[in-house]
């Protein structure tokens, strides 16, 4: 399964802590989104980054294959449901401007 990675999952480090298998794809873009610290971690004392829906902007990441039972350890990670975040599905970009679904 594909999954768009940005802020600190981007490090293969940290995504191999809650899927081991996680290979890298490529780096890829978000249209029509912008990063944003929309909340606080009291955990990490510092902003939390997500991304946000602008029509004006665009979001760099990376793309990674993952095992689909790891997506419950990256829920669990990012603290959903209890946090804000949600996952859903989106189309990003390779630089050599192929569309790739995630």
């Amino acid at each position: 399964m594909k999954y768009f990675a940005y802020g600190s999952n981007m490090n293969p480090d940290q995504i191999r802590c809650v899927s081991p298998k996680a290979v890298f794809i490529s780096t890829v873009r978000l249209q029509s989104h912008r990063l944003d610290f929309t909340r606080f971690s009291k955990r990490r004392c510092g902003g939390v980054a997500d991304i946000v829906p602008d029509p004006n902007a665009e979001t760099w990441g990376v793309l990674y294959e993952v095992e689909e039972e790891d997506l419950k350890a990256l829920d669990k990670k990012e603290g959903v449901p209890v946090c804000a975040y949600k996952r859903y599905e989106v189309d990003v970009v390779k630089p050599s401007g192929e569309m790739v679904h995630s």
